[in-house]
């Protein structure tokens, strides 16, 4: 829904209609485009950086579940002293 803000015939308005106009501001004024799809990529489809941190996060949480339980114990008193 487009989100008009002024009398009828509009001095100000954002977001799409239809899916086949995207009103969206400016610093100064209110461009008319193309209706196009949020994000261009699929969200789901991870950067290197962000790849990664999961696949080094995943490894530490792997290497944890692989402690003795007084090895995690040693590990906590480390973090919390």
């Amino acid at each position: 829904m487009v989100k008009v803000i002024g009398p009828a015939l509009s001095l100000d308005a954002a977001k799409s209609l239809g899916k086949k106009i995207t009103f969206r501001g400016d610093r100064q004024r209110t461009i008319l485009s193309r209706f196009q799809k949020p994000g261009g990529r699929s969200p789901f489809v991870l950067g290197y950086n962000p790849y990664m941190a999961r696949i080094h996060t995943a490894e530490a949480v792997r290497k944890w579940h692989l402690l003795s339980p007084s090895e995690r114990q040693e590990w906590d008193d480390y973090i919390n002293s």
